[in-house]
């Protein structure tokens, strides 16, 4: 389970509906709706929340009333939002090699296996070079950037 530290740790803006989506899969805690709540009073660019709703989440905790609360102010799960919580999960990882390799396919599983994510699973690749851990790896690469493009990260 994750905090707010992995939108940090991946340069990407903390994001509701990829916290919402988070807090529905069991990958972060829902303490992070707090966390959540302290970078919204934070935050420079603001993303049109009142203080009001800052200190609801903040009082209300990590429960699911927090997240509702959420909801109700209009910040929601959307169509990309698992698409950036799996891009933002994908960006934290630390691991070189085959390790690399098994840590993407773990989250490739987490993701119900989206098709988008095939070249970069190891045990998918065929030909002849398609499958060595660097071209994998290479592919991972093209894949994160198109993605961050994709999601105007």
């Amino acid at each position: 389970m994750h905090g707010i530290e992995i939108f940090r740790n991946s340069n990407t803006r903390p994001d509701a509906g990829a916290i919402a989506c988070g807090i529905r899969m069991g990958l972060v805690y829902p303490s992070i709706v707090c966390e959540y709540a302290e970078w919204l009073m934070n935050d420079q660019d603001g993303e049109g929340c009142s203080d009001e709703l800052v200190e609801m989440l903040i009082f209300k905790g990590g429960d699911k009333e927090a997240l509702r609360c959420l909801e109700e102010h209009g910040f929601r799960e959307s169509d990309n939002s698992a698409r950036y919580l799996r891009y933002v999960l994908l960006s934290n990882l630390q691991s070189a090699g085959h390790e690399l390799l098994e840590e993407i396919e773990g989250i490739y599983a987490t993701f119900d296996y989206p098709e988008d994510m095939e070249p970069c699973i190891y045990y998918m690749s065929s030909g002849e070079d398609e499958g060595s851990e660097e071209s994998v790896l290479s592919r991972f690469d093209n894949f994160m950037i198109g993605e961050k493009n994709t999601l105007d990260i």
